[in-house]
């Protein structure tokens, strides 16, 4: 964005150089209209006498003519240079306009961009919130499954017990229940001999 600043600073800086190298011109040149002016306000001189007309050939330039000529040439380059700054002008100008526009637009883009990537930012650390929590979820989440794990464990291991304590439970009981048996069968026998003697 400089670069075209510094050409149009530059293109002046010339213009300015070249103005002033012309400045001995432009003041000979006011300086003869000024002068011109005034003839044509001044009355015309009284007729000169009668004498014989020299040729043109006999006549020398004056001074004036030579000066008329050198400032009319340097009018002319004047004036081509004067256009040329012009043109340089003009094309700086659409150049400068352009530019403008160009920047505008890219001002606008620099704006919209700058809109959607605070709301990506917003966005991302909505989700990186979101994700916090769902890490601490399933934290705990695991958290609760390693104790219900423990605990199913333990149970587990309380059931084995107590199916083996049944099992020497049942076993006793058995043994007691055929002791039982065994002593109702000999009591049984021996109160059936005792009725026999």
């Amino acid at each position: 964005m400089k670069s075209w600043i510094s050409e149009y600073s530059s293109a002046l800086s010339a213009r300015d150089v070249r103005d002033k190298a012309q400045a001995s011109y432009i003041d000979a040149y006011t300086t003869l209209a000024d002068r011109t002016a005034r003839l044509e306000i001044a009355p015309p001189p009284a007729p000169p006498s009668p004498s014989p007309q020299p040729t043109a050939s006999s006549i020398p330039n004056s001074p004036d003519d030579a000066s008329l000529t050198r400032l009319r040439a340097d009018l002319a380059t004047t004036q081509k240079s004067r256009a040329d700054l012009s043109a340089q002008v003009t094309t700086l100008n659409s150049t400068l306009a352009t530019l403008q526009k160009s920047a505008s637009t890219s001002s606008k883009q620099i704006t919209s961009l700058q809109r959607q990537v605070l709301l990506l930012e917003r966005k991302l650390s909505d989700r990186t919130s979101e994700l916090a929590e769902s890490k601490k979820l399933v934290e705990g989440v695991q958290d609760e499954m390693i104790g219900m794990n423990l605990e199913l464990g333990e149970a587990g291991k309380k059931m084995e017990g107590l199916r083996a304590e049944n099992k020497r439970l049942v076993e006793r009981w058995i043994v007691e229940m055929g002791e039982r048996a065994r002593r109702m069968n000999e009591e049984v026998e021996g109160h059936a001999m005792g009725k026999e003697r």
